[in-house]
């Protein structure tokens, strides 16, 4: 178990810091590390997101007044970078439903070519979740 610059055997009480075994390396090469995990049966997140919305029947304008996820992950190596990804997608999501629009001419030439005239989305567009 790595945790808190320790590495630990877990059950027991035996446990080296990154700088003693960074010291105890001989050369650079001692430092490196690789590992490959290969699963034989697949596995499926599950979840759900609830997105609670306003929207204004005079003028088409939406409101996101609420928005719930729920995930079933298992097991993960890092839950923060892991709850980064699914908030940069569900922005993402969000963003193509509600905002973006990518505009052709008939002969095909893009009109919104720029971020004047393509909309992105923004942190101020979206509730906490």
């Amino acid at each position: 178990e790595l945790s808190d610059g320790v590495a630990r055997i877990v059950g027991t009480d035996r446990t080296i810091d990154f700088a003693s075994v960074a010291r105890a390396a001989k050369t650079a090469d001692d430092l490196k590390g690789f590992g490959e995990f290969v699963q034989d049966e697949c596995t499926y997140p599950n979840g759900t997101h609830i997105c609670e919305v306003e929207i204004d029947p005079d003028t088409g304008a939406t409101e996101i007044l609420r928005y719930t996820i729920v995930d079933d992950f298992g097991v993960t190596v890092n839950p923060i970078l892991l709850a980064g990804q699914v908030h940069g997608g569900v922005v993402q999501g969000i963003g193509q439903a509600l905002t973006e629009n990518t505009v052709y001419s008939e002969d095909g030439q893009l009109l919104t070519a720029s971020f004047m005239d393509y909309a992105m989305p923004r942190a101020d567009s979206f509730p906490f979740f």
